[in-house]
């Protein structure tokens, strides 16, 4: 995939991708939330690996020695904080509630043009699950996810 191409004048110009990223609020806010809110827990994974995996026969199961754990952690109790949490927090330089309006915009998007419930209820067997009830923790911002039920 090309993400920009060269114009006639020499100038670098958008492709059909660079466009929609451009000028999704979906899109942006996607990208906005995986990477610059979340994406601090992936680069921390050297420092996880040293701390918690050195000389293990198994990858540590805990979740206060991860990534998420390491960079977000309460400033009064230095315990880690959960993801929703994390989401709630209004950041010093932000504004009131933009990290819960990123969240929600971006599983939106998710939603409406991803089509991710569909790939989810699609790409898995649930009927194979037997007498089961799948919760949607989410359904008050929108349906994604744990679109159904198989009773």
């Amino acid at each position: 995939m090309r993400l920009f191409t060269e114009t006639d004048s020499g100038n670098v110009g958008h492709t059909a991708s660079t466009v929609h990223l451009a000028r999704s609020w979906g899109s942006r806010a996607l990208i906005w939330n995986g990477f610059g809110e979340v994406a601090w827990a992936k680069a921390a994974l050297p420092e996880v690996l040293r701390r918690y995996t050195r000389g293990k026969p198994e990858p540590s199961q805990n979740i206060d020695e991860s990534g998420w754990a390491i960079v977000n952690k309460d400033e009064k109790t230095g315990k880690s904080i959960g993801t929703f949490e994390f989401v709630s927090i209004d950041d010093k330089w932000g504004e009131k509630g933009y990290r819960q309006k990123l969240f929600q915009q971006s599983m939106q998007y998710m939603t409406e043009y991803l089509s991710v419930e569909k790939w989810l209820t699609r790409s898995f067997d649930w009927a194979s699950l037997g007498e089961v009830v799948v919760v949607d923790v989410s359904r008050s911002m929108l349906p994604h996810c744990s679109y159904h039920s198989f009773i």
